[in-house]
């Protein structure tokens, strides 16, 4: 199912980090209408193309780019694949059909989505991927967002710092198949494989979701008693309900390392139930895709940073967690 709002947020998260080679074509047909129509009334018409609204990081996300169309008058329309790669690919067509100026898209499917890519930028309009990156032969202007591998990197030194003489470790990935838990597992299990004290005993799922995290963490806990795990790893915020149940029963054996950084994230640290997380600001990429958007079609192409534009990934603990402000629950 496909849910289409007209510059309204509907409803977390996170992009592999791919490089990619602009073939000199795509360049033509992105940039041949750097003085783009618009709409009847004169202004942009930029389509974002969300993987799944509902989640309250997401939201952020569709936050920011609304905002930051506000600010520069562009005409958003806001679209949720729900995680459907066929229905992403529907809401890349109908784009195509209505002559958006330009496509903002986070991939559901990195590498089912290309030939849907392909085919909008074939037809002369400007592909941005956010948080979320295209895959390989994708021809896009530029990728908006973190380095999905920085932040399995980020996880992996938190777990470094928070348990220095190494150990066993489990990993719950997010939705398996979802190009930000590829890129995540791939850098955090790379990083940490560099370290032979430390060992990934169970890798699980949770898909993102507070009552499967609940659930997953109840299981390691109980496979693997005091003294057998010292550091679980998520890949969203919502591991603060599992560190909170560990908390309940006494398991501060364990170490929590989390991505991401809503309020129940920050609170945990703050009460020491979550060692640190690595905090990725979802507004910021909203905002910045939509304004590199802005910039290519009004003729600032210089101002775009292609092909990546990556924004910054800081490691929050106790002992910073004061630095950052957060206003969004997981």
């Amino acid at each position: 199912m496909s849910l289409t709002s007209r510059t309204r947020r509907a409803g977390t998260f996170a992009a592999a980090a791919i490089t990619l080679g602009l073939a000199a074509g795509a360049l033509t047909a992105c940039s041949s209408d750097a003085s783009a129509t618009g709409d009847d009334d004169g202004s942009l018409s930029i389509a974002l193309l969300a993987f799944d609204t509902t989640n309250p990081w997401v939201a952020t996300l569709v936050s920011g780019a609304e905002s930051k169309a506000d600010e520069l008058d562009i005409d958003l329309t806001v679209s949720n694949a729900n995680y459907d790669n066929a229905a992403q690919i529907a809401q890349v067509q109908d784009a195509v059909a209505k002559g958006v100026d330009a496509i903002i898209i986070q991939a559901a499917d990195a590498d089912g989505i290309v030939p849907a890519v392909n085919q909008a930028t074939e037809a002369g309009i400007a592909v941005f991927a956010v948080n979320a990156n295209v895959g390989d032969g994708a021809e896009v202007v530029s990728f908006v967002g973190a380095d999905q591998s920085q932040m399995g990197v980020g996880a992996a030194e938190l777990v470094k710092e928070a348990v220095p003489d190494g150990g066993a470790v489990a990993l719950i990935q997010g939705a398996v198949g979802n190009p930000i838990s590829t890129v995540r597992t791939e850098g955090f299990t790379e990083t940490l494989g560099e370290w032979p004290e430390y060992e990934i005993v169970a890798t699980v799922t949770d898909n993102f979701t507070s009552d499967e995290n609940l659930a997953v963490v109840q299981d390691l806990l109980a496979k693997y008693p005091a003294g057998q795990l010292d550091a679980i790893v998520a890949q969203g915020g919502q591991l603060y309900v599992g560190a909170e149940y560990a908390a309940s029963i006494g398991r501060d054996d364990v170490a929590f390392i989390a991505n991401d950084y809503p309020i129940q994230v920050r609170d945990a640290i703050v009460a020491g139930q979550i060692f640190g997380t690595v905090n990725q600001d979802g507004a910021l990429q909203g905002s910045s895709a939509v304004e590199a958007a802005f910039n290519w079609l009004t003729g600032n192409q210089d101002a775009v940073q292609r092909p990546t534009q990556y924004i910054d990934l800081p490691l929050v603990t106790q002992d910073n967690v004061a630095d950052f402000d957060t206003t969004w629950r997981s």
